[in-house]
This record gives C-alpha cells, structure tokens and sequence, in this order.
C-alpha cells in the first residue's frame, strides 16, 4: 500500500496536464490525501492489535479488526492509485495494476474484509448496550 501510495503521488508531482503539474489540481490531491488516511489508519490499527496481543486481550476480535481495516486500506488505495494514473494503471506493464493485484491477492488470502467483518457482527450481541446518556435500558 505504501509503494502505490509514494508512487501516485510521485506521479502526481511529475505528470503535466494543461501545462501544470497534477498535484496543483485540488481535487487529486484531495484523493491522494484520502489516500494516505487510509494507508495510516490500517497501520495503525495493525499496531493496536498488536497491542492487544501484547496485554493478553481478545487477540481473535483485533485481529479481525485490524484485517478489515486493512482490507478496506487496500481496496481503497489500488483503486485510487489506478484512477489517478489514468489509462497507464491499468496496462500490463505499468507497476500500479501490479500493487493492486497482489494487495488484493494477499486480502483474499488471509482472509478478506467482508470474511472478517461477518465474524465481528456475529459478536456483536456479545456486548452491553452502552447509552450515552446513562439511562439504563428495559
């Protein structure tokens, strides 16, 4: 995720359209700052599992998160990276199809989003209903 991320923005920075670069283009650079979000939201729900880990904590129920998020950060990022490549991220030759397809090779390997978030919602009724308010429920 990473690499696709450093290389559309690379490629933002260096591609020219109506005589200006990309990146001064507000709205890809809004993408590729989305981007980013994703990237560091996976990473850092990474760490937290394994924080979980760590503290002897629901280590099944974290790494499901972490898997899903990182599932959806990988999804997200190869799509963009190929839209804002244009037409190049999707020929055989260029690297960014390549970064999609493996991130979505590696997702369907170790299990997918949509595998790990069934297993979350099948716990969902494990837990108190938390009122914000404190009033409690009849």
């Amino acid at each position: 995720m990473d690499t696709a991320l450093r290389t559309t923005a690379e490629y933002l920075k260096t591609r020219k359209q109506f005589g200006v670069t990309l990146n001064k283009f507000q709205a890809l650079t809004f993408r590729a700052a989305d981007m980013y979000v994703s990237l560091e939201l996976a990473r850092s729900t990474t760490l937290w599992a394994s924080m979980v880990q760590e503290a002897g904590g629901d280590v099944v129920s974290a790494a499901d998160r972490a898997r899903l998020q990182t599932s959806r950060a990988g999804r997200h990022i190869g799509k963009e990276a190929i839209q804002l490549h244009g037409g190049i991220g999707v020929t055989a030759e260029y690297s960014v199809g390549h970064y999609t397809s493996r991130l979505t090779a590696i997702d369907h390997l170790l299990g997918d989003g949509d595998w790990a978030a069934d297993r979350l919602a099948a716990t969902v009724t494990d837990h108190e209903t938390v009122d914000p308010l404190g009033a409690p429920y009849a």
